[in-house]
């Protein structure tokens, strides 16, 4: 009867230690996923024109009127490479760039130019 009733306890024991360790490498699995979420989000946010221009260099002045003369070239043409042209997404009438299209854009520029 002792030994039924150790064994038991021992059970017992066992598996609670099994569910806080389950508990515990869940937490840090957790917590590292949220980690690369915040870090990809980071690095996906959107720019407006004015962080756009000195992120790579330039004026605004500049960037919006370089944006037009592109729009006015991309207009007659039925394919282009994606990079020849600078790349924002317009909503509303704003401009909006990522630094990840926007470093492709320059290496395209520099490969290409």
């Amino acid at each position: 009867m002792k030994n039924s009733y150790i064994i038991l306890i021992s059970a017992i024991i066992l598996s609670l230690a099994m569910i806080f360790s389950a508990i515990n490498i869940s937490s840090a699995i957790n917590k590292t996923a949220l980690s690369r979420i915040q870090d990809n989000a980071t690095q996906t946010l959107l720019l407006n024109a004015e962080q756009a221009a000195e992120y790579i260099g330039i004026s605004v002045d500049v960037l919006v009127s370089k944006i037009k003369r592109e729009k006015i070239e991309k207009y007659d043409l039925t394919v282009y490479d994606t990079y020849r042209f600078i790349p924002f997404l317009e909503i509303d009438g704003v401009m909006y760039f990522t630094k990840s299209e926007l470093e492709k854009w320059a290496e395209y520029k520099t490969n290409n130019h």
